[in-house]
């Protein structure tokens, strides 16, 4: 799927279609998978004294943009992943839209344990009424041999050696 970034006429119909129907088999699994650990779950005597988090470090391209994979552009379809949180402290059935970022679970998790955060950190606990302006993510400089795009010429290896960067409000990106 690398060398789609340079050649998007690598993948067919075909083939791109195959890519998402796997994708798609995969989440259907990991969702049957969780079903199961949710049922165990909260038939245990544990459910009520422990707090589940569920979210992932990036999401995937399947085709938007031109793009598979994780890519190394600051699309929605990378940044916005999921955030379930469940728990003591953590309101039931409340879907929000506060704008959240992952260096905010640490700072959550020890909010609601009622432990200090450690001086550092930056993260805004999710439960106490503060919510952030703005949040900001980035794809720093790789090193494109080392990332497998190596192949990468011209143009487009110079946009990729120079990363990403991009701030996030309720309204603009």
């Amino acid at each position: 799927l690398e060398r789609y970034v340079d050649y998007p006429d690598y993948l067919n119909e075909r083939e791109e279609s195959i890519i998402q129907r796997w994708y798609g088999a995969e989440v259907d699994y990991l969702d049957a998978r969780l079903e199961e650990f949710l049922d165990w779950f909260y038939d245990s005597d544990i459910a009520d004294e422990t707090i589940l988090i569920f979210t992932s470090d990036h999401g995937e391209h399947l085709g938007e943009h031109g793009f598979y994979g994780h890519s190394h552009w600051s699309y929605d379809e990378l940044l916005q992943v999921p955030l379930i949180l469940s728990g003591p402290g953590i309101p039931e059935n409340e879907r929000r839209a506060d704008l959240v970022s992952l260096v905010d679970v640490f700072d959550t998790i020890c909010d609601l344990v009622d432990v200090p955060s450690p001086d550092g950190t930056v993260g805004v606990p999710m439960f106490n009424g503060k919510s952030r302006d703005a949040v900001y993510a980035e794809y720093g400089i790789r090193d494109l041999e080392k990332m497998k795009y190596g192949f990468v010429s011209g143009e487009l290896r110079d946009k990729l050696s120079a990363g990403q960067k991009c701030i996030r409000t309720s309204g603009k990106k």
